[in-house]
């Protein structure tokens, strides 16, 4: 009875291992480690594009500080220009009436070409910060579909 009892063991082994074979083969459980390295692969790629990204956007912002700066000293000189305009009065150019008169279009013309060159640069200044506005936005929307993307790879 014990060798049948140790036949029935070994059978009832064998069933089991059989079993568990065919539950691998089935799932392709041998393919999970593929899979698992390849998604890593995937979400380090994507890391990779996130770091890059972020790289970039720090040196758009370094450049958009120094145009901002540049364009702040260019106003001041401009606004500098326009105060000083104002105070720009030829003495020659008013010794008589029909000087006055005459010099009136000339004094008030160079003060609308300052006051222009102020706004112009106003506009630039506005313009610049617009762009970089909409540069930062379209930045973190890339990253942030990135990173949703990692979270969907991830979470599964």
């Amino acid at each position: 009875m014990s060798t049948n009892s140790k036949n029935t063991d070994t059978t009832a082994t064998n069933i089991i291992f059989a079993i568990t074979r065919q539950i691998n083969k089935t799932l392709k459980l041998g393919d999970a480690g593929k899979v698992d390295s390849f998604l890593s692969r995937v979400v380090n790629t994507l890391s990779k594009e996130i770091k890059g990204l972020e790289r970039i956007a720090s040196n758009e912002q370094y450049n958009h500080e120094n145009r901002l700066e540049d364009l702040n000293d260019k106003l001041k000189d401009a606004q500098q220009e326009l105060e000083s305009s104002y105070l720009n009065i030829e003495l020659d150019s008013i010794g008589t009436n029909q000087k006055e008169t005459d010099y009136v279009d000339t004094y008030l013309s160079n003060i609308d070409r300052h006051v222009l060159a102020v706004q112009k640069i106003e506009k630039s200044i506005e313009s610049e910060n617009e762009v970089y506005a909409d540069f930062v936005k379209k930045s973190d929307d890339q990253i942030a579909s990135l990173n949703k993307r990692i979270t969907a790879i991830s979470a599964k």
